[in-house]
């Protein structure tokens, strides 16, 4: 099996003036290159169920092997910064939590070839602190990115947008860390949940294919 390249343990309409914000980052898409996706505990990887796109679609977890529909290309968006990715400046306290952290997406690619969709963070619910990873269409750095963003904090990736929505669901400069996480197991769905999570809190290594 391949090595490890890099290891990671790896988890509501906005105003339109947060679009502004959340477009500016230092740099975006840079291809960091197309791996599994896999934990830590157990090799099963993000998955895209039977190979089919469609907006909305669950992510969900297959072992780690010569597995095409265990492919992503993963984007480097930019780092984190004083006012980016978060924002308006009621969660700049989020941007000085992490700055320097490096901010993914996730986009299927079989084999390399891109699909165009990517892990998509909207089906999050601020009244129960979860939701499914789906896919969703690429979202341009024009419009709501950070719907796809995803920050590596060094054991977690931090679901951008949904910990901003946890942020204003709080109130008072409260927040969960909201991350990806599993049910772990062949057919086991991708969440979005707090961290500690609700699950299993399950981190990730992004592996080398086969």
């Amino acid at each position: 099996m391949g090595r490890i390249r890099r290891f990671i343990i790896l988890p509501v309409l906005l105003a339109v003036t947060w679009a502004i914000a959340f477009a500016s980052p230092a740099s975006a898409d840079v291809l960091l290159g197309n791996y599994n996706m896999c934990g830590t505990t157990a090799l099963y990887c993000f998955n895209n169920w039977n190979g089919t796109v469609s907006a909305g679609k669950d992510v969900r977890l297959y072992a780690y092997g010569a597995e095409p529909n265990n492919d992503w290309n993963i984007w480097t968006e930019g780092y984190v910064s004083a006012t980016w990715p978060w924002a308006p400046s009621n969660q700049y306290f989020l941007d000085s939590a992490y700055t320097g952290d490096p901010v993914y997406k996730f986009a299927w690619a079989p084999k390399g070839s891109g699909s165009g969709y990517c892990i998509d963070q909207r089906n999050f619910d601020a009244s129960t602190d979860t939701g499914n990873a789906t896919l969703q269409p690429c979202q341009p750095t024009s419009k709501f990115p950070t719907y796809q963003y995803f920050v590596y904090n060094g054991s977690d990736l931090i679901a951008v947008w949904a910990t901003a929505v946890s942020v204003d669901d709080i109130g008072g400069g409260g927040y969960d860390n909201i991350s990806l996480d599993a049910n772990v197991g062949n057919g086991g769905y991708l969440y979005i949940a707090p961290d500690p999570s609700v699950y299993n809190d399950y981190g990730w290594n992004i592996w080398d294919k086969p």
